[in-house]
Formats: C-alpha cells, structure tokens, sequence
C-alpha cells in the first residue's frame, strides 16, 4: 500500500458521505412532505397518531443529517498528501491483518478488493492505538494488536 492507494480511500470514502447525506436529505424531504400530507387530513385520534409519528420521523433524520454534516467537517480536515508516522486523523492502520482509517465512522467499507474498517478517532479502539507507530503494540479489550503499517 501507498500514498495513492490512501488517497483514493480519502476520495471513496468522501463519495460515500456525500451519498449518506444525499440519501438523508431525500429522506428528511419524504418525511416532511409526509407530515405535511398529515396536517391535510380529516381529525382525529388515528391522525393525529400518525402527525406525530411523521413529525419524530423528520426530527430522527435531521438529527442523522446534523451528524452526517459534521462528519463532513471532520473529512475536510482529514489530510491524504503524506504519510503519517502516528496514527492520527486521516491515518491508515493495518494491524493484525487488519486495515483501519481513522477518522470517519463509515463502519466496514471494501475498496479495491480490501476489507476497511473506517472508524471515529473518539472510539475506543482508535483511542487505544492513537500515537502508536509502525512495529508498536497496544491492548484493546484484552487483545494485544501488532501495528503492521502507518501510512
């Protein structure tokens, strides 16, 4: 693995946020167009029920699209043009065999046939091995991990 190859994660994985929030501000319009459909009906018990579970339905997105968007500020920090010697933000960690981006919490992504796990820098396994190098160890949940690579 490269400089390339992390940079082209950094741009796979901005393209999926940008898909996430997209997917979400579709979503949130659904939901409003869907409460306001609501408030045109006939009263009653049975709609007034279903306003207000179209009204939490908006209120549950906006808050996903809120965190979406600061996910995207924490991308746009993220830093692709050298190799980290730390792990830190925007560092690609393998270790045990496994691959780590730090920074975004995208979960388990694939890209160009590898298996990544894009994670917060706030969670606790990146807590656990923030500022280790290349050749350290850290323990997580009572597992010793083995840094292969910080790129």
């Amino acid at each position: 693995m490269n400089i390339e190859f992390k940079k082209g994660l950094y741009q796979y994985c901005g393209k999926l946020l940008e898909d996430k929030i997209q997917q979400l501000q579709q979503a949130a319009n659904n939901a409003q167009g869907s409460a306001n459909s609501e408030t045109k009906s006939t009263a009653g018990d049975k709609h007034d029920t279903a306003r207000a579970m179209a009204h939490l339905e908006v209120e549950k997105i906006a808050k996903q699209l809120i965190e979406a968007e600061k996910l995207k500020q924490v991308f746009l920090q993220m830093s692709t043009q050298s190799a980290h010697e730390k792990v830190g933000l925007g560092t690609l960690v393998k270790a045990n065999n496994m691959f780590y981006y730090l920074g975004l919490s995208l979960g388990k992504i694939e890209f160009e046939d590898k298996i990544i796990f894009a994670i917060s820098l706030a969670s606790p396994l990146a807590q656990a091995m923030k500022e280790c190098q290349q050749n350290d160890s850290f323990n997580f949940n009572g597992k010793t991990f083995d840094i292969q690579m910080v790129l």
